[in-house]
């Protein structure tokens, strides 16, 4: 007696948990579209953010090109080679030697000359000669001749340094996103971006400041105010 009454107890019991067991449900279709709308809000304010880094990132390399460049020139400006003036006035100076160049060029010209010659009848353009019986006339006379004509020229070139770029300017090894690394005889170097890739042409111009014996470099371009964001 005492047994079945704990039994029925224990069955009531149990039964009671398992009334008061929470049933599993899925999210609603308003849950899908919040979360749905938060995803696509967080994507269109880091996806340019994460553009303008990738390609922060290429523009890096063009950045990184002009270092031959710059180290060419700043070895050439504190051994002295490429520096003009002195003192306050010392500047960098990429000029090579004066050369001349001599140009000639050969034409055919028609060169024509008054000859005269005595014809004993009156005719036009003839003069008659006091004390004799001739008249005095005069013709012209053409012929074709060569004539050569020379120019000297004068021209001071850059001095060499490492070429920096593309394949299609002659450069090895090639750069991937950097299309032209060049130089002025002031020493101001411009690294060029290709136009792809994110890039559109941006440019980095490093500007040298020697003094001293020393070459510190300023950045500036178009890499500084382009739209979307800066690149350098």
């Amino acid at each position: 007696m005492r047994m079945s009454f704990f039994n029925g107890v224990k069955a009531m019991v149990m039964n009671e948990r398992g009334g008061k067991k929470k049933k599993q449900r899925g999210f609603t279709l308003i849950e899908v579209l919040a979360v749905v709308a938060i995803i696509g809000i967080l994507g269109l304010v880091a996806m340019p953010a994460y553009n303008n880094y990738a390609t922060k990132s290429k523009f890096a390399e063009v950045t990184l090109a002009t270092a031959p460049t710059k180290t060419a020139i700043s070895a050439c400006a504190v051994a002295g080679d490429c520096v003009s003036g002195v003192g306050s006035a010392a500047a960098i100076n990429l000029l090579g030697p004066l050369s001349s160049a001599q140009t000639c060029s050969t034409s055919t010209q028609n060169v024509c000359s008054v000859q005269g010659y005595v014809s004993e009848s009156y005719g036009a353009g003839c003069t008659y000669i006091p004390g004799g019986l001739a008249w005095y006339c005069t013709h012209n006379v053409c012929a074709d001749q060569s004539v050569t004509t020379c120019s000297t020229t004068t021209t001071q070139s850059l001095i060499s340094l490492p070429c920096v770029g593309a394949s299609s300017a002659g450069c090895s090894p090639a750069t991937k996103y950097a299309a032209a690394v060049s130089y002025d005889a002031s020493g101001v170097v411009t690294a060029t971006a290709v136009s792809g890739s994110g890039l559109k042409g941006e440019t980095a111009v490093l500007t040298p400041s020697y003094q001293g014996g020393r070459v510190d470099w300023f950045l500036s371009g178009t890499c500084k105010t382009r739209a979307g964001g800066a690149l350098c």
